[in-house]
């Protein structure tokens, strides 16, 4: 089951014509004639070793199932392969064309091997399969009560024969018209996409605050507020967004067991999309739900109109090998295989100086891999043609700064993603090549390899994005839609993305780190600013990022306590007045509008979370769903997304 299931009202636009939407209803074709499975991205692994998973597509297919006729099943399981061999592909971020262009002969035909499902031959039956793109990528919508995601939507013609092995020449054909749905994640505010402890998402508050947008979690949902909490329709300008929580488990009232003892508040939910910007009507998320009753099932449904659901599917998102060194993610930052998307990788650690020598730039274009570095270490666009001025990109910083939570200095490669952006233009310009329409892919790592574990004592490696130069011109902002990518730890700096026309980010890594804008590394060389040694740590000033933030966390596990969601972005300031007191009153903002997407447990930022002081205190929490995220132009390139497939009609 997805997002579309039986019975409900669709929606199909192009991506060019993005606010004209189109319903067509589903309602007569109930049951046998729509099926919806949900596939996850958990096979690159198979796929690089070059082999295909044993795929069951579990199809009810509309009555045509005939008892007896051995030829039907074959052809049947040539579809399901068929199918499947679409699914890998996308999951592995690439979009399928036609079986053609995937080994396919002449005529496009597939042969069934035992490798795909066990065995090469079914009652007496060969097997092949032979796929055809029927239109070019789409927007497409889905409505589910009165949740409505979108898609990008790809429709194929896929058929499976069947032939008797006896002489006979007797076949059996099928064709299937199927529909690839792709939900990108940044369409949550909230995504616990994990398994065990890591999948609860402890929907927990400290101080008062409002947050909006969609929110699933795989596991259990802890909702139970310190203070106040509102859960509403409108962001801070008081323009809509969609809100729901999907919950896998249960709703429990209260804090998750291994968190401190606070105060058990109701949750306040906004029951209505009314077009009204105030909390009218809405209901306390004030007791726990049980998917496993009925009579909670029936009161969730009726109480939240529809906004919060129990007991749903459990939706399975990319794993963390995806972003380790020699993963895809380093991979398409060389070679996007898009032409709509380029890529830059920046690894290494050391002064950027030449190639061969400290951090190492490549880019994409205009052949994969070319390496970039000597340009930008000597300001330049291109060979002998300096950028006036040069605005600094790139900069390694060993032993930065403290991070008392993990008790180690970091070291990081700081990335000026608008200093970056601005050189890689003029770059683009001097080889006479147009700029990305979907925008940039970043790969970046101070890994050596993937096995790293980033444990040396004392140290942790980790990436920066912040303004670099500002005094020179660089800004809090990006040029283009931008997803970065790494395998370690990243720090965001001051203001992030702000800086108007906006664009889409993501930033993928092991765990998000907030500073502020008044943060200081060093006060004077060798003198940190933020210390470990029990005293308060260094307060400062309102700070505003737009992201999609996709990182590990460390889970409550009933000993330890996560922070919940509220401290999915790790702080490292005294967000409160001065001297460093706490719940004063006086909490200084934090404002992240975007998505908080959590895939994994943290494999390298694993210290538990602490607070005190010495470590940070809270900030005045404004964390809500950036609405622009509604527009699939704002999607930033390759981000992490949720497969799923449609039967749209099925001949014998």
């Amino acid at each position: 089951m997805s997002d579309s299931i039986k019975g409900d009202k669709t929606m199909s636009v192009h991506k060019t014509r993005p606010k004209g939407r189109y319903f067509h209803s589903l309602d007569g074709e109930r049951g046998a004639t729509i099926i919806v499975f949900l596939m996850i991205l958990a096979v690159l692994a198979t796929i690089a070793a070059g082999t295909m998973s044993a795929i069951n597509l579990n199809y009810q297919a509309s009555g045509a199932h005939r008892e007896g006729n051995r030829g039907y099943y074959a052809a049947e399981t040539a579809l399901d392969v068929g199918a499947g061999r679409i699914l890998q592909e996308f999951e592995n971020l690439s979009e399928y064309t036609n079986s053609k262009d995937f080994g396919g002969d002449a005529n496009g035909w597939v042969d069934v091997v035992a490798a795909d499902v066990g065995f090469s031959e079914l009652n007496g039956f060969t097997m092949e399969y032979r796929v055809e793109q029927g239109t070019a990528r789409f927007f497409y919508q889905t409505q589910t009560g009165p949740n409505i995601i979108s898609h990008y939507a790809y429709q194929f013609d896929v058929e499976g024969k069947a032939t008797a092995t006896d002489g006979s020449g007797a076949t059996e054909t099928l064709k299937e018209t199927m529909r690839v749905l792709q939900t990108p994640l940044v369409q949550y505010f909230l995504f616990f996409g994990g398994s065990g402890d890591a999948a609860d998402l402890e929907l927990n508050t400290g101080p008062h605050q409002n947050s909006w947008g969609r929110v699933h979690t795989n596991g259990d949902l802890y909702a139970a507020a310190h203070s106040t909490f509102n859960f509403r329709n409108y962001d801070t300008d008081d323009q809509m967004s969609p809100h729901s929580w999907t919950v896998a488990g249960k709703i429990i009232h209260g804090w998750k067991p291994g968190a401190p003892s606070y105060p058990v508040n109701p949750v306040k939910f906004k029951t209505e999309a009314d077009g009204q910007a105030d909390m009218t009507p809405s209901e306390d998320v004030d007791r726990s739900f049980d998917p496993d009753v009925a009579a909670d099932v029936s009161l969730v449904e009726s109480k939240y109109k529809g906004y919060v659901q129990i007991g749903v599917p459990v939706k399975q998102a990319p794993g963390r090998t995806q972003f380790v060194r020699g993963g895809f993610y380093e991979d398409r930052s060389t070679n996007p295989q898009r032409l709509t998307v380029h890529g830059l990788k920046i690894v290494g650690t050391g002064p950027l100086v030449a190639a061969g020598s400290g951090i190492q730039v490549f880019a994409s274009e205009p052949t994969p891999n070319t390496n970039v570095t000597a340009l930008i270490a000597n300001g330049e666009s291109s060979t002998g043609t300096a950028m006036v001025p040069f605005l600094t990109p790139i900069v390694d910083n060993p032993n930065a700064f403290n991070d008392c939570r993990e008790g180690d200095l970091v070291s990081t490669t700081d990335i000026d993603l608008y200093a970056l952006e601005t050189w890689y233009k003029a770059y683009l310009a001097d080889l006479g090549l147009a700029e990305p329409e979907d925008g940039i892919l970043i790969y970046t790592s101070r890994s050596p390899n993937a096995a790293y574990q980033n444990n040396t004592s004392g140290v942790l490696h980790a990436i920066r994005l912040r303004v670099i130069d500002g005094a020179t011109g660089s800004l809090p902002g990006v040029l283009m839609n931008t997803t970065v990518a790494t395998d370690n730890p990243y720090y965001v700096q001051g203001d992030f993305n702000t800086n108007a026309p906006l664009s889409g980010v993501a930033v993928i890594g092991d765990a998000y780190n907030v500073l502020s804008n008044s943060w200081i590394d060093q006060t004077s060389p060798g003198v940190y600013r933020k210390v470990c040694n029990g005293s308060t740590s260094p307060n400062p000033s309102e700070t505003t990022q737009n992201l999609a933030a996709f990182s590990g966390i460390v889970p409550t596990d009933g000993t330890i306590w996560s922070g919940a969601f509220i401290n999915y972005p790790r702080m490292h300031e005294c967000w409160d007045d001065t001297p460093c007191g706490r719940s004063s009153g006086n909490e200084i903002p934090l404002n992240i509008n975007g998505s908080l997407i959590n895939l994994w447990q943290s494999a390298q930022g694993t210290s538990k979370w602490q607070l005190s002081g010495h470590y940070y205190n809270a900030p005045q929490r404004n964390y809500g769903w950036d609405i622009n995220f509604d527009n699939p132009d704002y999607w930033p390139p390759f981000v992490p997304a949720i497969y799923s497939m449609e039967r749209d009609s099925f001949v014998e």
